[in-house]
């Protein structure tokens, strides 16, 4: 497991409607009161401190792509790591918390995505809930997230 280090801007442009994603990791994507402008993605880079230089090089490919976006106030950024691992890990373990409890414990792992959660996220999770449910359990604990 590595970690992708990932940032991001978050700007008011009402105008813009449409999401859009480039082979060059430039990503435009609308929500409700903001836009999100991305993104680096680098891998085994464990910084969580913002950096001018990749903040500018997101505006600029953004812009490239949206010119509009010059007229665009920053809200916000954002640096996070996402982990990383080679497969994504989506499969069911199964525990036995003590050589005296009856019930075994059903564990469905679903992580490793790195910079590519928001386009995998559905698929693994519908994977992983299929998981689940053909386990053959009916003792369930639930998440802590």
């Amino acid at each position: 497991m590595v970690p992708i280090r990932g940032q991001m801007i978050r700007v008011k442009a009402p105008w813009i409607k449409h999401f859009y994603y480039t082979d060059d990791n430039c990503y435009i994507i609308p929500n409700i009161n903001t836009i999100c402008l991305g993104g680096t993605r680098q891998k085994g880079n464990s910084s969580l401190e913002l950096c001018d230089k990749d903040k500018q090089d997101i505006l600029n490919r953004c812009k490239e792509l949206c010119p509009s976006l010059e007229s665009a106030s920053i809200e916000w950024e954002w640096v996070g790591l996402r982990p990383h691992r080679e497969p994504i890990r989506v499969e069911k373990e199964t525990i036995q918390p003590s050589a005296n409890d009856e019930k075994n414990i059903i564990i469905i792992h679903n992580y490793g995505h790195g910079g590519n959660g928001i386009s995998l996220s559905r698929g693994t999770c519908m994977h992983a809930v299929d998981l689940l449910l053909n386990s053959n359990s009916t003792y369930y604990i639930k998440s802590k997230l």
